[in-house]
C-alpha cells in the first residue's frame, strides 16, 4: 500500500534533542522502560512484542530498513505518551494497540506502513485510550476483517480520536460479507465510537463491506465527529455513509467548521438497494444532527435513494425511500448529490436559515453554438464536484456578494470558467440565485504592439488549451525601427519561440530596433505551374546603398530561388506561399524584414485536339458514348493524366448532334484545374426496317442557314442563299473558311465527302477554283447535295511570303528594329523573333500578329526553314508527289519540294507530309540537323532522363544540336520529344543553328 501524498519530513524540537541520544536495537520480544529511541531491526522471530511501560513519557521507534517486519506495538499507559515513528513498515494482528486510559500523541516522520493480519485495527484505539496524530510524515493504517483502519476492532467500543496533521491513508478491513468490514476511521464491525475530530492533514479513508469512510463501521452506530480544517476524502461501502453511520446504523452528530471534504456513500445491489448518505446515516438509518457552518463541502449519496446530506435508503412495505436527519447549514459552499431518486438534503431544518441555494448553469460555445456543460467534473475551490445532464451545479452558499473569482472554478485538459452573467450575484434568501458560466478551453492570446501596427487578421487571438500559433505574419512594423520579435515578458527578457503552445492567457510584446532602413511592400507576380517565373522584389530604400537580401522567414514556392532581389525559377507546385525578406545594410549593420506573397496558380490544361464522342442510338444515356480527347500543359506541351466523363452521363438526349457538357478531371487536382466543355453527340444511323417507328423518320434533308465566314467576316454568296437553292459561287484571298450549316430538321446529318461535320467546320482553299459539295442526310437517309464554288484569289501577305527577299545568312540585327508585331512585347524570345523577321526568316499574320505561343505545323517550319542560310536552293525537275499533296498550300509548295530534294524531309510510311500537323520536338531536331549539316559529337555528355523515350531515327539529330546548345530540355532535364513546338521556340531553335553555321563559315 502507498499513502496518497509524500511530505518533506521535518523533525520536531524534541526529536531533535532525542537525536542526541543512543539508538537501542531491538531484535525480539522487549519491553521499553525508559524515554529514548529504539530501533527495530531485522529479527527471525515472528511475531514480536514491543510493550512499552506505564509511565514512559517519550519514545522514538525507527526502522531503517525496506523489510516488511512482523511486530506488534502495545502500551497500556494511564499517562500521556509522545510515540514518534519513523519509517516503520508492520504487518501483524496489531500492529499498534493502545489500551490504556492515557493520552498517545503519535508523531509521523518519513511514510509508516502498518497492516494488521487479524480482526483488529492497523492502529488500535481501544476502550478509554485517546490517539493523537501529528507530524509531516505519512501512515497507511489498514485494519484486519470487520476491524477499522484507525479505531476499534470487530464488537469493541472505540477510544477518542484526533488528527492534527500529516498525510493519512485509513482503510478497513472487510471480506465478501454485505456487512462484515470496519470504518476508515472508526469503528469496527458492530462496535461503537466516542469521538472522532479532524484538525488538518490530508486525508483518505475509506471504509469495506458496509463501513463508513469516517464514522461506524457495518451495523455500528457513529457517535460524534467534528471537522475543523484539512483535505478529507471519505468513501462508503455496501451502505456506509461516506462520514457517520456505517451500513445499517445511524449517525448521530456532526459537525463540520472547515476544510475541504469530499464524501461519497456506499452502495451495494444485494436484495435490494443498499445504499448510505454522502454525510449522514448508513443504509436503512437517519442521519442524527447534521451542522455546516463552514468550508467547502461536496457530498454525494451512494447509487440509489440515499440523501447526499442526510439519511441512507430506507426499505418499507416494498418501497424505497430516503431516511431523515436534523440538518442546519450555516456557513461554507455546500454542492450535495444524491443517489438515485434520493434527496439532495433529507430533514434541512430550519427552513429559510444559513446558506441559499445558488443555481449555476454551465454553457459552452462553439463556433456561435452554446450548448450545457452535461456531467462533467468541475473544481469549485479545489474541491471536485459535477455538473447534471442539464449543465446545471447546486451550491449552498452563504448570503453575500459573489464574483467569478470567489469560487476558483477549473477543470481538466485546460478548460476554465470565462465569464459569469451577471457578473456579481447577490445570494440571498426568499428569492432565485442564478448565474450562467462560459466554459472553456481556450485562452486569450494578446499582442502588445508598442507603438507599432499590425494587421488585425495577421494575429490570433484566442486558441484552445495546448494548441500551437504562429507568430502573425507579415510581423508588425513602425516608423523607423525594425522588428526584432516577439517577447513573453514586459521586461523584454524571454523571446518566444513559434510556435509557441498556448497553455494560459498569453501576453506577447513587440520588441524594436531603431532604424531608418525601409523595405517597401509590393503585389507579387502570380505564376503558374511548370511554368517559368522572374520577379523582383522591392529595393531597400533611406541606407547607405550597400544592402544584401535574404529569406528569413516561410518558404518559396518550390523550384523558386532568390538572388539578390530577384526571384525565378519553374513553379513546381500550385498553392499560396507567405515568406519575409530580411535586408541588411551593410553599411550600418541595421536590418529590416518585410512580407510578400506569391500565388502559384493552377495550370489550366487545353486539348491537343478537338474532344470527341461516340455515336449513340436513341434513348441511350450520354455514358454510352464513349469520350476521346487528350489534353497538354500550354507552354510544356506535356501530356495532363486524368478522367474525362460526361457532366451528366445518365442524361438521355432526345435531338440528333446536340452539345452536350463534358468535363476533364486531372489526376494532379492540386496542380491541374479542371477544364470543362462540350461535345456534339449524334445518333447512329438506322438500319432499314419496315417497323411503324422507322416509317415515321424524317425524309427533310433541307438546310436552314449557310454561311462562308473568312477571318470572321461572312461571305458574299451567290445567289443569296435560300432553302431550295442548291449551287452557289462565292470569292475570296484567305486560304481557311469556315463553312457554317443548320439543318432544317434536327436529325439531320451534315457530309463533306465521307466526313460527317459539326455545324461549324473550316476547310482549306486552294488558289483558283475550288468546288465543295455537301450532302445532308436526312433521318429517313433520304439524300441532298449543296454545291458551292469558291474562287480565291492570292493575298499580298502570302505574295509576300512566297517571294521575301533571301539573305545568304542570317542578319545580327537591325541598328533600327523592324516594326513589332503586336503580341511579342515583353515576349522571352522578343529579339530572336526580331532578328529573325529583319532577315525575312519568318512573317506574321494579317492582323499584325506574330503569335508565338501557338505550335508551329509542318509546312510553316519547312518555310522558315528554307528561307534560311544555304537552302535557298531551286528544286529539281523531279519532284516528289506527296498522297496529300493537294493539302500542301501554294506558299508552302515549293519549299516542301526543295526540303524533299536536299534531303531534309521524307515524309511517312503512307506517303503522306501532313502539312498541317504541329511540329514535334524529335521532328524539328532532325531537320534542323539535316538543313544545316552541323557537325557535332553524337555522344550526349548529359543524357536527357527521357532518353529512353527519343525515337531511334532521331537520336543521333537530338544528341548532336544538344551538344551544341541549339536545344534545351525542358524541367527535370527532360527533352519530350513528343511535345509540341510553339512559333517562338521554332524561331529561336532555327536563330541559334544559324549562327553556329555562320560562325563556321
Amino acid at each position: 500500500m502507498a499513502s496518497l501524498l509524500f511530505l518533506t519530513t521535518i523533525v520536531s524540537p524534541e526529536a531533535a534533542l532525542m537525536a542526541q541520544d543512543a539508538v537501542t536495537p531491538i531484535s525480539g520480544d522487549y519491553e521499553i522502560v525508559t524515554d529514548g529511541m529504539y530501533e527495530i531491526i531485522d529479527t527471525e522471530r515472528t511475531p514480536m512484542e514491543i510493550e512499552i511501560a506505564d509511565g514512559v513519557t517519550e519514545v522514538s521507534l525507527q526502522q531503517n530498513n525496506s523489510d516488511t517486519v512482523n511486530a506488534v506495538i502495545v502500551t497500556n499507559n494511564s499517562t500521556s505518551l509522545q510515540l514518534t515513528i519513523e519509517g516503520l513498515q508492520l504487518t501483524s494482528h496489531s500492529p499498534i494497540q493502545l489500551l490504556g486510559s492515557g493520552e498517545v500523541r503519535l508523531i509521523l516522520v518519513e511514510e509508516n506502513i502498518l497492516i494488521a493480519d487479524a480482526s483488529t485495527a492497523g492502529v488500535a484505539v481501544e476502550g478509554d485510550a485517546k490517539l493523537v496524530i501529528s507530524g509531516e510524515g505519512s501512515l497507511v493504517a489498514q485494519g484486519g476483517i470487520g476491524a477499522a483502519g484507525i479505531g476499534g476492532s470487530p464488537y469493541g467500543n472505540t477510544g477518542t480520536i484526533e488528527i492534527e496533521e500529516g498525510t493519512i491513508t485509513a482503510l478497513g478491513g472487510g471480506d465478501s460479507g454485505v456487512f462484515s468490514g470496519g470504518a476508515g476511521i472508526g469503528s469496527g464491525r458492530l462496535g461503537s465510537t466516542s469521538e472522532i475530530t479532524l484538525h488538518g492533514g490530508f486525508i483518505r479513508a475509506e471504509g469495506a463491506s458496509g463501513g463508513a469512510g469516517i464514522g461506524g463501521g457495518a451495523l455500528g452506530d457513529n457517535a460524534m465527529i467534528t471537522i475543523n480544517e484539512g483535505v478529507i476524502h471519505a468513501i462508503g461501502s455496501n451502505g456506509g455513509a461516506g462520514i457517520g453511520g456505517g451500513g445499517g446504523a445511524e449517525s448521530d452528530t456532526i459537525n463540520i467548521h472547515g476544510g475541504r471534504i469530499t464524501a461519497i456513500g456506499g452502495y451495494l445491489e444485494y436484495n435490494g438497494q443498499l445504499s448510505g448518505a454522502g454525510i449522514g446515516g448508513g443504509y436503512n438509518s437517519s442521519g442524527g444532527d447534521i451542522t455546516i457552518t463552514g468550508g467547502q463541502v461536496s457530498a454525494e449519496g451512494g447509487q440509489a435513494i440515499a440523501a447526499g446530506i442526510g439519511g441512507g435508503a430506507i426499505y418499507i412495505e416494498g418501497n424505497y425511500s430516503t431516511q431523515s436527519a436534523d440538518i442546519q447549514l450555516q456557513g461554507g459552499i455546500v454542492f450535495s448529490t444524491p443517489g438515485y431518486n434520493g434527496e439532495r438534503f433529507s430533514g434541512l431544518f430550519p427552513e429559510g436559515e444559513g446558506p441559499s441555494l445558488l443555481t449555476l448553469e454551465f454553457i459552452e460555445t462553439i463556433n456561435g453554438e452554446s450548448s450545457p456543460v452535461a456531467e462533467t467534473d468541475i473544481s469549485v475551490k479545489k474541491n471536485i464536484v459535477r455538473t447534471d445532464a442539464n449543465g446545471m451545479l447546486y451550491l449552498y452558499v452563504p448570503e453575500d456578494n459573489y464574483t467569478l473569482e470567489d469560487f476558483e472554478f477549473t477543470g481538466s485538459d485546460g478548460y476554465r470558467a470565462l465569464s459569469m452573467i451577471p457578473e456579481t450575484i447577490q445570494v440571498a434568501s426568499q428569492q432565485s440565485n442564478q448565474g450562467v458560466i462560459e466554459w472553456s478551453d481556450r485562452h486569450q492570446v494578446n499582442w502588445h504592439l508598442a507603438g507599432g501596427t499590425m494587421d488585425d487578421t495577421a494575429a490570433v487571438t484566442d486558441a484552445e488549451d495546448g494548441a500551437s500559433i504562429d507568430a502573425p505574419s507579415p510581423s508588425p512594423l513602425r516608423n523607423g525601427y525594425t522588428f526584432s520579435g516577439w517577447y513573453i515578458d514586459e521586461m523584454y527578457t524571454t523571446k518566444a519561440q513559434f510556435p509557441f503552445v498556448v497553455e494560459q492567457n498569453t501576453d506577447f510584446y513587440a520588441a524594436w530596433t531603431s532604424s531608418s532602413l525601409y523595405l517597401p511592400e509590393a503585389e507579387m507576380v502570380t505564376g503558374i505551374y511548370n511554368e517559368p517565373y522572374n520577379a523582383s522584389i522591392p529595393a531597400a530604400t533611406d541606407g547607405t546603398g550597400n544592402y544584401t537580401y535574404e529569406l528569413s522567414r516561410g518558404s518559396l514556392p518550390d523550384g523558386f530561388t532568390l538572388n539578390e532581389r530577384t526571384i525565378e525559377g519553374m513553379a513546381e507546385k500550385a498553392g499560396r506561399y507567405e515568406f519575409e525578406v530580411k535586408a541588411t545594410d551593410l553599411g550600418s549593420g541595421n536590418i529590416i524584414e518585410q512580407g510578400y506573397v506569391i500565388e502559384v496558380k493552377q495550370a489550366v490544361p487545353v486539348p491537343i485536339h478537338e474532344v470527341k464522342a461516340d455515336r449513340l442510338q436513341r434513348r441511350e444515356p450520354l455514358r454510352q458514348a464513349t469520350l476521346t480527347g487528350e489534353f497538354q500543359h500550354t507552354t510544356t506541351g506535356e501530356l495532363v493524366p486524368g478522367s474525362l466523363a460526361w457532366v451528366e452521363p445518365t442524361f438521355v438526349p432526345t435531338q440528333n448532334r446536340s452539345n452536350q457538357d463534358w468535363v476533364f478531371t486531372p489526376t494532379d487536382q492540386f496542380n491541374y484545374s479542371e477544364v470543362k466543355g462540350n461535345a456534339i453527340v449524334t445518333f447512329s444511323a438506322r438500319s432499314a426496317s419496315s417497323s411503324d417507328e422507322d416509317s415515321s423518320l424524317s425524309s427533310n434533308a433541307n438546310l436552314a442557314e449557310l454561311q462562308l465566314l473568312a477571318d470572321g467576316q461572312e461571305l458574299e454568296l451567290s445567289p443569296s442563299f435560300a432553302s431550295g437553292t442548291t449551287e452557289y459561287t462565292a470569292r475570296t484571298n484567305v486560304g481557311k473558311i469556315e463553312i457554317a450549316v443548320k439543318t432544317a430538321d434536327p436529325s439531320a446529318k451534315v457530309y463533306l465527302g465521307d466526313e460527317e461535320e459539326d455545324d461549324q467546320f473550316i476547310i482549306d482553299l486552294d488558289e483558283g477554283i475550288n468546288r465543295i459539295t455537301l450532302t445532308v442526310q436526312a433521318e429517313n437517309d433520304r439524300k441532298k447535295n449543296y454545291k458551292v464554288t469558291i474562287t480565291r484569289d492570292m493575298s499580298k501577305q502570302q505574295e509576300s511570303d512566297v517571294n521575301a527577299p533571301e539573305l545568304d545568312e542570317p542578319s545580327r540585327g537591325p541598328a533600327n528594329p523592324v516594326a513589332g508585331f503586336t503580341d511579342i512585347s515583353g515576349h522571352w524570345a522578343e529579339n530572336a523573333i526580331h532578328q529573325a523577321a529583319f532577315s525575312g526568316m519568318i512573317n506574321g499574320y494579317l492582323d499584325g500578329s506574330f503569335r508565338p505561343n501557338e505550335s508551329i505545323t509542318r509546312a510553316e517550319f519547312t518555310v522558315m526553314l528554307m528561307k534560311s542560310g544555304n537552302m535557298k536552293r531551286e528544286a529539281t525537275a523531279h519532284e516528289r508527289l506527296f498522297a496529300d499533296q493537294n493539302q500542301i498550300e501554294p506558299w508552302a509548295k515549293e519549299a516542301v519540294s526543295r526540303a524533299v530534294q536536299n534531303g531534309i524531309v521524307y515524309g511517312y510510311e503512307d506517303n503522306s507530309f501532313r502539312p498541317n500537323a504541329p511540329l514535334t520536338r524529335a521532328e524539328i531536331a532532325v531537320m534542323i540537323a539535316r538543313a544545316l549539316k552541323l557537325q557535332a559529337d553524337t555522344k550526349l555528355l548529359n543524357p536527357f532522363t527521357d532518353n529512353n523515350e527519343i525515337p531511334e531515327w532521331a537520336s543521333d539529330e537530338v544528341e548532336g544540336i544538344r551538344n551544341l546548345g541549339v536545344i534545351d530540355g525542358r524541367s527535370g532535364n527532360r527533352f519530350v520529344p513528343n511535345g509540341i513546338t510553339s512559333r517562338a521556340e521554332a524561331t529561336v531553335m532555327l536563330q541559334r543553328a544559324l549562327e553556329l553555321e555562320f560562325n563556321e563559315r
